[in-house]
């Protein structure tokens, strides 16, 4: 499916597992022309979307997350707003079979440390160009400006079958 067309009101929330962690994904985001907000955890995460229902279109949560088990707190993030697209950060050990993530193999994953380009392909491809990547385009390699399958972002099912 192609993305929704991205609209200034179109946010990313970050929800970080160390204190500084959704602060600094919020500044490679907001510096890919994207607006984001940082919720220092779960719990503010979902005040948060309480609080703004329909604003945030992205949500990305870094694992372990204080307060976070990943499948419930999934599972209420859908319950809130079912079109909001999920990502999760995790270090490699966290996706293997057994890992925090095993029962949550739906969601995207983006392995840490979270670098440029697989967060701005995950983005594009999620929410299409942002309102002001018209500067940031033509600051990207041409690679990485266009929408494609990316290495980084991994999916555990994939995993398993290599």
């Amino acid at each position: 499916t192609a993305p929704a067309a991205s609209s200034p009101r179109a946010r990313v929330l970050s929800v970080g597992g160390a204190p500084d962690t959704g602060d600094t994904l919020c500044r490679m985001i907001r510096g890919m022309g994207y607006e984001a907000h940082a919720a220092a955890d779960a719990a503010e995460a979902l005040r948060y979307l309480c609080e703004h229902p329909g604003e945030i279109r992205l949500l990305i949560a870094d694992v372990p997350a204080p307060s976070l088990d990943a499948e419930q707190w999934a599972h209420r993030i859908r319950e809130l707003d079912p079109t909001i697209v999920l990502v999760l950060t995790a270090g490699l050990e966290a996706t293997r079979p057994g890992g925090l993530l095993e029962r949550v193999r739906d969601l995207p994953v983006l392995e840490k440390p979270v670098t440029f380009e697989p967060l701005y392909q995950l983005l594009l491809e999620r929410l299409g160009p942002a309102p002001s990547s018209s500067a940031l385009d033509s600051n990207v390699p041409q690679s990485s400006a266009r929408p494609r399958a990316s290495g980084h972002v991994r999916s555990r099912d994939r995993e398993r079958r290599s």
